[in-house]
């Protein structure tokens, strides 16, 4: 967790809200258009939801350390 909440560090706070709303709330398709994300992680983060923090999406089945990064480097 510690990771993921250095990683987060590097976006801004309206950057990493707009991220938080899309995890809370966002629909399948747009989930699967995050780089790493397809089809089964998508339905895992929502399965997964609510997530406590955005920081959690790092314990999803599916997301990684590295897709955890290229997901909030791609938010850049």
């Amino acid at each position: 967790m510690k990771k993921a909440n250095a990683i987060l560090k590097s976006l801004s706070s309206s950057k990493k809200s707009a991220l938080t709303k899309l995890l809370k709330s966002g629909k399948k398709e747009e989930l699967e258009a995050l780089p790493g994300v397809g089809e089964v992680t998508a339905e895992a983060i929502i399965k997964a939801r609510p997530l406590k923090s955005t920081a959690h999406l790092i314990l999803v089945s599916g997301i990684g350390e590295k897709t955890f990064k290229q997901i909030v480097d791609s938010r850049k």
